[in-house]
């Protein structure tokens, strides 16, 4: 096959990869286009590509490849193996079986999780590779809050991924604990191997956080602040600890911010939304993926309006959804358990957030290149690349970081 465009950006055995997807999708021949997809600042641990190629009946062909990035420094920083592993489990187990699952149950269209079809994976060290199908959806600008019903349909969508790993643990139990073990969780501190991914991500959080905290305006915030980045690794394994029976927890998405979710649009309009990246999906309690959407898609006029409005909707969805499956919601999760998960969660979903504000309002052309990423030295020098930022950068942040804080507190969870 002809390969034309950014090239170089796939090696040999990604290119089969393409081959042998395109080969399926009776590719007709003549060339197969590859480019780059997104600004900088919009990926992060993955270069994106769009493949663009014709079968023999004419129809186009549009796949969208996530490659692994082969940065030595950058992959044992990001531990890119096992979050590209994780995304394989994902989409060549556990949502095809969610899909065996809806299909039991005869789930109408309008219930089900919309996802993109998956093409084929590399799981070769150095060679990773995803490829997707390119739906008709397109993201939303991360720096602007997403409205009522874009969160009621991203929550939406998180409560029938939710429904579903609940329904194969009543089902499956066996199989449930396998994907369960099998799934990677990012955020906890490594032991005794990987040592050197330990300092490259935990040590640079202690530094991020001094940074972070410079944002808040009183003493008094700082204190009820302080730790909630630097100690993440240790929420995470506590949260893990106190939860060993796993009950009520479920395999979250685990990333839900505006870059990974897509929204197809209607005369200007957002009318349906699907979840991309699966790389942080992982076991835990489904408020995590709750506030990690609220905390990172929405701003403080927003949440006052609809928060409790947004935790009633995400409770009735997951009902009507557990109902397929012949499952209760008050016996599988009950409301009072997910007040009190809120609760317990809510300092650790803060800490997640606050590392993303560092991500998240950076305009393209000072986004925070981590392939440039040479040792531990450079991320130490620079951990969140404040340095980068110009002033309307940081005073986004700024507000972003205060009116995060301000919620922590009138919810309870600071």
């Amino acid at each position: 096959m002809e390969f034309v465009g950014e090239i170089e950006n796939l090696s040999d055995i990604q290119r089969k990869a393409v081959e042998k997807a395109l080969e399926k999708l009776d590719f007709v021949g003549g060339p197969v286009t590859i480019e780059a997809v997104g600004k900088k600042g919009d990926n992060y641990v993955a270069s994106v590509l769009r493949i663009k190629a014709d079968t023999k009946d004419g129809k186009p062909i549009r796949m969208i490849a996530k490659v692994a990035p082969t940065n030595e420094a950058l992959r044992l920083m990001i531990q890119a193996e096992k979050l590209f592993s994780n995304e394989t489990i994902m989409y060549e187990q556990v949502l095809p079986k969610f899909d065996e699952l809806q299909n039991a149950a005869d789930v109408p269209s309008h219930d089900r999780i919309l996802r993109a079809k998956c093409y084929g994976t590399v799981s070769d060290e150095l060679n990773e590779l995803i490829l997707l199908k390119d739906k008709e959806f397109e993201m939303r600008d991360r720096m602007v809050s997403l409205t009522n019903n874009e969160v009621k349909m991203a929550l939406k969508q998180l409560a029938q991924i939710h429904a579903l790993s609940f329904a194969l643990q009543d089902k499956e139990p066996e199989l449930y604990k396998k994907y369960a073990n099998l799934l990677f969780d990012k955020w906890i501190q490594p032991h005794d191997e990987e040592k050197k991914s330990k300092v490259f991500m935990f040590v640079s959080f202690a530094a991020l956080e001094q940074m972070l905290l410079g944002f808040l305006k009183s003493d008094k915030d700082k204190k009820r602040v302080q730790g909630a980045v630097s100690n993440i690794g240790e929420m995470a394994e506590n949260l893990r600890k106190s939860n060993e029976n796993g009950k009520y927890s479920v395999i979250l998405q685990g990333d839900c911010w505006a870059n990974n979710i897509m929204f197809k649009f209607q005369e200007g309009k957002s009318v349906e939304c699907m979840m991309i990246d699966y790389q942080l999906s992982r076991l835990s309690s489904p408020v995590v993926d709750i506030l990690y959407l609220i905390f990172n898609c929405t701003d403080l006029d927003t949440r006052k309006d609809h928060y409790n409005d947004w935790l009633d909707y995400y409770y009735k969805v997951l009902d009507d959804s557990l109902c397929h499956y012949n499952l209760k919601s008050s016996l599988v999760y009950p409301r009072d358990k997910m007040v009190e998960d809120l609760k317990r969660y809510g300092r650790f979903c803060l800490g997640l957030s606050l590392v993303l504000a560092t991500f998240i309002f950076r305009e393209s052309d000072e986004g925070f290149d981590l392939t440039d990423i040479k040792d531990q030295a450079a991320l130490e020098a620079d951990p969140g690349g404040p340095g980068m930022m110009k002033h309307g950068t940081l005073e986004r942040m700024a507000r972003h970081i205060q009116d995060l804080v301000d919620s922590c507190i009138a919810y309870g969870y600071l």
